[in-house]
């Protein structure tokens, strides 16, 4: 996908909580990633191919292999700029309300505040022609099903688009029609060697 230089989308991802340390000029080659990954060249094309299809990928191994490193520098030559990348980690207390959508308590009250999901997906539709990913670390380690809620369906590559929107309802009235638009690739890392948490089962 070719890129957009729009300066107030750059800002307006930045506000949003993108990580901000990489520009397009440095985004990593394959041939860079190479040494850091222990499978072989095939193997790293075809995370970059299914990101591209799928929309989704799952790196998983034991806790201490570099899992996060790796999908940090696979997110990044896929995006093309690590302003492109949002990072979400989960643990047993990270909620629906923290990743999708919630009410925040404020200095005067409450608010509505969107998540890292609906934030990325948001700038994702402003700029269709770039490629955004997030970046979910520690994904067994949080309730799945919870944390994603209606959501969970919409990550399925052939449920990208506005007809297969779902409505994130909250109290006070408020609703927003939300889906997760196909330029929004996800990769989760999760460890296989912990006997403090169990494997997800999606």
């Amino acid at each position: 996908l070719p890129y957009d230089t729009d300066d107030e989308i750059m800002e307006d991802e930045m506000d949003s909580g993108a990580m901000r340390d990489g520009s397009e000029s440095d985004a990593p080659t394959i041939e860079s990633i190479e040494p850091d990954w222990f499978g072989t060249r095939s193997e790293l094309e075809s995370i970059l191919t299914a990101l591209a299809t799928k929309r989704a990928v799952v790196l998983q191994g034991s806790p201490g292999t570099g899992k996060t490193f790796l999908a940090q520098k696979i997110a990044h030559h896929f995006a093309g700029s690590m302003e492109r990348v949002h990072r979400a980690q989960f643990h047993p207390a990270y909620s629906y309300e923290d990743f999708v959508r919630g009410i925040r308590p404020t200095a005067t009250g409450f608010k509505v505040e969107n998540g890292p999901l609906v934030r990325i997906s948001e700038l994702a539709k402003r700029t269709p022609r770039q490629r955004f990913v997030l970046l979910i670390d520690e994904m067994n380690r949080g309730n799945v099903a919870k944390i994603m809620g209606e959501a969970l369906s919409l990550i399925e590559a052939d449920k990208r688009d506005f007809k297969h929107r779902v409505q994130l309802g909250l109290p006070y009235g408020d609703c927003h029609d939300f889906w997760i638009p196909e330029n929004v690739s996800i990769i989760a890392t999760m460890n296989t060697a912990d006997r403090s948490i169990a494997l997800v089962d999606y």
